[in-house]
C-alpha cells in the first residue's frame, strides 16, 4: 500500500524545485526559500499555510506521523544505497564507520550532519519505508 503524503514528499525531494539548507527547517535566502528534508516535508504536507518561520520540532515530528514516516532512519549495512549514501556524504569516512556499527540515522542527521543530497534521502526514505 502506499502513502500519498510520502509519495508527495519524496517527489518533492527529487524534483529539484526545492533548494536545500542545513540546520534549519525553513529559511528565507537572497534567492528565495530554502528547506531541509524535513522542511520539504512539512511546505508539502501544510503548502502555503506552513508557517515560514520558525518551524518547530513538534510540527516536524506531526508532518513525519501524518507521512508514516518515523523520526528515525535505520539503515542497514547490506542497504542497497549505502554505497551512494557514504558516495555524497560530506564526511564519508565517518558515514562509513557509522555504517559499520549499526547505526540509525535520523532524517536530520542525513540533511544535515552527512550532507546527503534531497535525492540520496529520498532513496533511503523510499528503501527503508516504501513509496
Amino acid at each position: 500500500m502506499t502513502n500519498p503524503i510520502r509519495a508527495k514528499w519524496l517527489d518533492a525531494l527529487r524534483s529539484g524545485n526545492y533548494v536545500q539548507t542545513r540546520g534549519t527547517l525553513h529559511e528565507n535566502i537572497p534567492s528565495g526559500d530554502a528547506y531541509c528534508a524535513l522542511g520539504v516535508l512539512l511546505h508539502v504536507t501544510l503548502g502555503d499555510e506552513s508557517p515560514k518561520s520558525p518551524w518547530t520540532q513538534n510540527a516536524a515530528a506531526d508532518a513525519l506521523k501524518a507521512a508514516g514516516v518515523a523520526p528515525e532512519l535505520t539503515l542497514r549495512a547490506d542497504s542497497p544505497v549505502r554505497s551512494r549514501a557514504v558516495a555524497e556524504s560530506t564526511l564519508p569516512e565517518f558515514l562509513e564507520q557509522d555504517f559499520d556499527e549499526g547505526v540509525d540515522f535520523s532524517i536530520i542527521d542525513l540533511n544535515d550532519s552527512y550532507g546527503l543530497s534531497f535525492g540520496v534521502i529520498a532513496d533511503l526514505v523510499e528503501e527503508e519505508y516504501g513509496r
